[in-house]
């Protein structure tokens, strides 16, 4: 498909099935978190995450009930989560019943961190 425009990405994001969000295999990747995760929360699709299962991503997607994390080595429970999203596929009932997502919208992080940096300066 080559290069699209990030609008272009946000459509095909919001008309997936699945959106599938890939930490990187790194020392230290139990705190990273992409923007694409938080486009993900607002596109409420179901999202299949492959990164470390004991980190601040698997937290956020358990708390917001949004999807799940396989272990980079875990290939057969890759394979079982991707034949269960597509059995709910084939079943029309791929859908996912978020729970918090709100907090993490750009414009709630703003405000949390906009508290963080005032109180520090009292």
């Amino acid at each position: 498909m080559g290069y699209v425009s990030h609008q272009k990405a946000i459509e095909y994001q919001n008309t997936s099935q699945v959106l599938l969000l890939l930490i990187p295999n790194v020392k230290n990747n139990k705190g990273i978190l992409t923007g694409k995760l938080f486009e993900y929360l607002k596109a409420k699709r179901p999202i299949l995450a492959i990164g470390p299962e004991k980190g601040d991503l698997a937290t956020i997607l358990q708390e917001t009930n949004s999807g799940v994390i396989v272990n980079f080595d875990a290939e057969e429970k890759l394979k079982l989560e991707i034949v269960a999203l597509y059995q709910k596929y084939k079943e029309d009932k791929l859908t996912v019943n978020f729970n918090n997502i709100e907090k993490y919208h750009r414009k709630e992080l703003t405000k949390k961190l906009a508290f963080i940096l005032k109180s520090l300066n009292s």
